[in-house]
Formats: structure tokens, sequence, C-alpha cells
């Protein structure tokens, strides 16, 4: 019951219309009438399952075979000499901004960077 409650909350806060929340077990009764009023579809375990092996079974027709796979080339050899790879810039994991290395310029840290 408790995650379909914070689910609506989520809801609220996000103003969306409709969610829908999954588990591999099963939900309560009540979590099923909180649910059913306040638009929030529930998949339980059983449903999952089938929605999987339903996604996991190729069809026939869309099986490719191996003769109409065309040949990867094969790549030819560097001829320039290859630079070590530069280390990624690091960005902010809360916002997603680039982060800057700065250095402290007054204070106990003066000097150091950060």
């Amino acid at each position: 019951m408790k995650p379909v409650r914070e689910r609506f909350g989520v809801m609220t806060s996000e103003s969306a219309n409709r969610s829908i929340l999954v588990t591999c077990g099963s939900f309560s009764r009540e979590a099923r009438s909180i649910a059913d009023g306040e638009s929030i579809a529930l998949v339980e375990g059983p449903e999952l399952w089938e929605l999987v092996q339903s996604v996991k079974k190729p069809s026939s027709s869309s099986t490719p075979s191996h003769s109409s796979i065309p040949a990867q080339p094969k790549p030819s050899p560097p001829t320039a000499s290859i630079s070590p790879p530069t280390e990624a810039p690091p960005y902010c994991p809360k916002c997603g901004a680039l982060m800057i290395l700065r250095e402290a310029k007054k204070g106990p840290n003066a000097g150091s960077q950060f």
C-alpha cells in the first residue's frame, strides 16, 4: 500500500494524469482500491511475466538468417600514433552541469583545487 501512496504523491507533485506501478509479486486489496481511485495502473507478477515472455519470443518472420546479414569489413590498422585517452570532464551528479576545476583564492584552503 505504501508504494501506491508514494506514487500518488509523485503524480500530484509532477501533475501527472496517470501512472504505472510494477511489482514481481502482488498488490494488497487496499493498494488496488487506492490505485483504482487515483488512475494508477498496477502490473502484478503474473502479468509482468507474460509481458516479458512475449517480448523475449522472436517471431519466425522477424529472425534474420545468417545469409541475409552482410559481412562486416575488417578495420584497417591505424597509421598514425594513437594518443592515450583523455579523462572525460566530470558532470554534477545532481544537476548534470559540467563541473569546472577551481582554486581557492583565500582562506585556510587557499591554493588548493576543488
